[in-house]
């Protein structure tokens, strides 16, 4: 079985680009409940040319990331 991961495409017209992927090991801080596969809803909180900010929300807490969509890392 595989890891749950969260992966973001770019989609202009028919072209799929993969602006970021990764698994529950890059997500992990200081809290071991704050994975993929736990997160009851995502938001897309804003985009710019070269970052993604996403909000994962779980039960009872929340965890913002901001992606750099050049290199594909999480930068915050």
């Amino acid at each position: 079985m595989v890891p749950p991961w969260l992966e973001i495409m770019e989609k202009k017209w028919i072209l799929e680009r993969r602006v970021f992927q990764c698994k529950d090991r890059l997500l992990l801080d200081d809290r071991s409940d704050v994975k993929n596969r736990n997160a009851r809803d995502i938001h897309f909180e804003s985009e710019t040319d070269t970052t993604l900010t996403l909000t994962l929300f779980y039960i009872g807490t929340e965890k913002t990331v901001l992606f750099d969509k050049r290199t594909g890392a999480i930068i915050k």
